[in-house]
Formats: structure tokens, C-alpha cells, sequence
């Protein structure tokens, strides 16, 4: 068996390990919390949903609102409550969750179909069915995804819009995905920094079609809520939502934040808020500059797609780590993708550590649950409170990823090896 051979078989099984071990993280995030936490918050997310779709059908205000039970509110554009409306017409907040579980069920399945199709345009050539199927089943029950349906996020609609925006773009459909990436961008705003790497890749007429559809949805959102609604939620987002003073202030270490806000804050404390804001921006620019040097392959598009993505999620104070779900979609194709082995090995690092984001809190309470030794648990806590207090091991894993993309930039104009399972010619 040659050396590339061999690398091959290697690389193939580090994939598919990885979607197990995704799988068994998306296992794990309902046991801990039906069985082990203190607290189990099911659908607090969408119960704040249900609650602004109910005042709005009342005509009553509902930027910020929050429901009776549950941590979650309102954050997001006034035209988006909309999408929500419909769920007004349940009795309950339960059986429209169960109604909006199915319909985030079924774009997370759409999601994982279009992740199939950028993969196999990747490769040049199908996938193999063991790999469709765990990559559906990854996609579907994966630690985010778990998360997502678990709190009834809208997260499964923003990726499927990622994906089919990337995808419309390399089958030269660019009107197309402008739409999509400004639905994505409409639902959650940080993507509008795809944007920019639109316009870096002279993709005007997927820029025009962007800018068209915002600027046709603000105008609709001022039409329909008015300017004192939108006025409302600009100070909602600028001054609680954004959480921009917590760096300043210090994270807590069982805050799930996916920012690097939070390594800066404990490593530079006590810097103005805007401060943070500043070393994240200037931490991750040399990283994405290099990412998205060249797009000549769709590999190097998907790499610098993910870079510009994870540059939005680092800088960002408020992101925290169930957003990483919007990285499977270049993520998943670059595993199956990127040539060199050295740089797959380090992706495949990179996103099994980011598929188990246990917190200090969690670790404690397992121990607590299982009447571990106390001398254990204190000893295992003083190895991990300070290692995550400094950052989540998500954020861990998405710093090895990003690493990678940029080594993959240092060596994809050496020559390639095979690709994990392309067809020779």
C-alpha cells in the first residue's frame, strides 16, 4: 500500500469519526440536561418567540419582550416577527413548538442536502452512501443542532440560507444568492460581513441582489412596525443585546461565549469595552486576509467563506457557541475536500473539540450527580476552571480550524496529495 493510499484510509476514517462523535455530542446535550442539570431551559428561545408573535398579533410592542418563563427575548429586526406570526393561531406555546420542531427539522435536513451537493461539487464525483447518511445524520443531530431545536432557535433557516447562498454562487446564480445571504443577513445580521467577501470576489451582481433585498425588508419593516419600533430596537441591540460592556466587565466562565471578547477580557482586563472590540477585529484580520488571498478552487472559496464567517462569530461580543452551527456548512465540505492530509488532520481537531463545549459548571455538576470523590473533583476542577474561564473548548476548536485554513493558504500551491476518495484519473 503506497503512502497515499494509506493517507487516504487515515483521513477517511478521521472524517467519519468526527460525525460520530458529533452525533454522540448531540446525544449527550439532552441527557445533561433532562437528567444531570439543575435547570432544563426547553424552547426558552422559542417560548420568546411564541410571546412576541402573541403581541404582535395584539398589536402591543414586543422588541425585547420577554415571556413568563425562560431566559430568552425578543432580539431580533421587527420584520422578522413576521416568520412567527402563524404561531400565533396555536393554543399553546407546546404544540406550536412541536409544529416549529417539524419545520426545523425539516430545514436542517434541507441543509444537510445542500451540504451533500457543495461536498460532491467539491470532490468531483458522489459520495459514497456511509457518507451521505452520517453526513445527514450529523447535520440533523449534531451538539448544535441539538441546542438549536432544544431552545426552538431560528438557526436551522439562517444556515440553510448560507448553504444555498454559496451554492447558488459557484453555479453562477449569483441574483439568487445575494437573496439568500441577505435573508440570512435580515434574520441575524452578522452576515452581512459575507459581504464583504462578495465584493472581494467581484461578485457585484450578488452584492446588487444583497443590497436590493435588505433595503427592500427594512423598507418593508419601517412600513409595516413604524420608525419608534425600529428606534426601539437599535437601543435594545446597541445597549443590552450587544453585550459589549461584559468583556470590561468580566464573563462569566459558565457564559457559553464563542467571542474572543472573552480570552481578551482575562488576559487584558480592565480595557474599555470598545477596546476588545478593537484587538478581536485586529487578532483575526491577518487570518481571513490570507484565507481569502485566492479563490481560484472551490476550496479555496470555501476557506475563505468559513474564515469570514468565524471572523463575524470572533469579533462579535454577543455570539456564543451554538452559533458554530452556521461553520458546518464550508466546514463539512472542506473535510471531505482540502488535499493536503496534515491540514484535514487539523480541521477534523479543530471540530471535535468544538462538538463538546462543556463549561466549569457542568464538569461540577456531573461530579456533584455522580458522587465523585471530593478530592477528584476538586483536583479536576482546578486543572479546568482556568482553562475555560480563558476560553470555551468550542472557541478552542474553532482557533485550530481557522489555523488550518490559514496553513492550507501557506501550502496549496504545493503539490496536492489525493483527495479523500476522489476518483483517480
Amino acid at each position: 500500500m503506497s503512502i497515499a493510499d494509506s493517507d487516504r484510509i487515515l483521513d477517511r476514517v478521521a472524517v467519519r469519526t468526527v460525525l460520530i462523535a458529533g452525533l454522540v455530542g448531540g446525544t449527550l446535550v439532552p441527557v445533561y440536561f433532562l437528567l444531570l442539570a439543575d435547570v432544563t431551559p426547553l424552547a426558552w428561545d422559542f417560548r420568546a418567540y411564541y410571546h412576541a408573535a402573541e403581541l404582535f398579533a395584539r398589536g402591543e410592542p414586543f422588541v425585547g419582550a420577554k415571556p413568563p418563563v425562560g431566559g430568552g427575548e425578543w432580539v431580533y429586526p421587527p420584520i422578522v416577527v413576521v416568520l412567527f406570526a402563524p404561531l400565533s393561531a396555536f393554543p399553546t406555546w407546546e404544540s406550536a413548538y412541536a409544529a416549529f420542531t417539524v419545520v426545523n427539522l425539516g430545514l436542517l435536513a434541507l441543509t444537510a442536502a445542500l451540504i451533500v451537493r457543495i461536498v460532491e461539487h467539491v470532490r468531483c464525483d458522489d459520495l459514497p452512501a456511509v457518507d451521505r447518511t452520517l453526513l445527514g445524520l450529523f447535520v440533523l443531530g449534531n451538539t448544535f443542532a441539538a441546542v438549536v431545536i432544544g431552545q426552538g432557535q431560528i438557526d436551522p433557516l439562517v444556515c440553510v440560507c448560507l448553504a444555498g447562498g454559496f451554492l447558488a454562487l459557484e453555479r453562477g446564480r449569483d441574483h439568487t444568492s445575494g437573496v439568500l445571504f441577505a435573508l440570512a443577513s435580515v434574520v441575524k445580521v452578522f452576515p452581512v460581513v459575507v459581504g464583504l467577501w462578495l465584493l472581494h470576489r467581484r461578485a457585484y451582481r450578488a452584492v446588487a441582489a444583497a443590497v436590493g433585498t435588505g433595503l427592500a425588508a427594512v423598507a418593508a419593516s419601517v412600513a409595516l412596525f413604524g420608525v419608534d419600533t425600529h428606534r426601539a430596537y437599535l437601543e435594545f441591540v446597541l445597549h443590552e443585546r450587544s453585550r459589549f460592556s461584559d468583556a470590561a466587565a468580566g464573563i462569566d466562565p459558565n457564559y457559553s461565549a464563542l467571542t474572543l471578547h472573552r480570552p481578551l477580557s482575562v488576559l487584558v482586563p480592565d480595557l474599555p469595552a470598545v477596546a476588545y472590540l478593537a484587538l478581536a477585529t485586529v487578532a483575526v484580520a491577518p487570518a481571513v486576509a490570507a484565507c481569502v488571498l485566492h479563490a481560484e478552487t472551490v476550496t479555496d472559496r470555501l476557506v475563505g467563506f468559513l474564515a469570514t464567517l468565524a471572523a463575524a462569530l470572533l469579533v462579535t461580543p454577543a455570539t456564543m457557541i451554538h452559533h458554530a452551527v452556521y461553520l458546518l456548512v464550508p466546514l463539512l465540505p472542506l473535510l471531505y475536500g482540502i488535499e493536503r492530509p496534515g491540514v484535514r488532520r487539523a480541521l477534523c481537531l479543530g471540530t471535535l473539540l468544538m462538538l463538546f463545549p462543556v463549561l466549569p459548571g457542568q464538569i461540577h455538576r456531573t461530579f456533584a450527580v455522580s458522587d465523585a470523590p471530593a478530592v477528584v473533583t476538586s483536583g479536576v476542577m482546578r486543572v479546568v476552571t482556568p482553562v475555560l474561564s480563558v476560553g470555551t473548548v468550542t472557541l478552542y476548536g474553532l482557533l485550530v480550524v481557522l489555523a488550518a485554513c490559514v496553513s492550507y493558504r501557506r501550502w496549496s500551491s504545493d503539490e496536492p496529495s489525493p483527495s479523500l476518495g476522489r476518483r483517480s484519473d
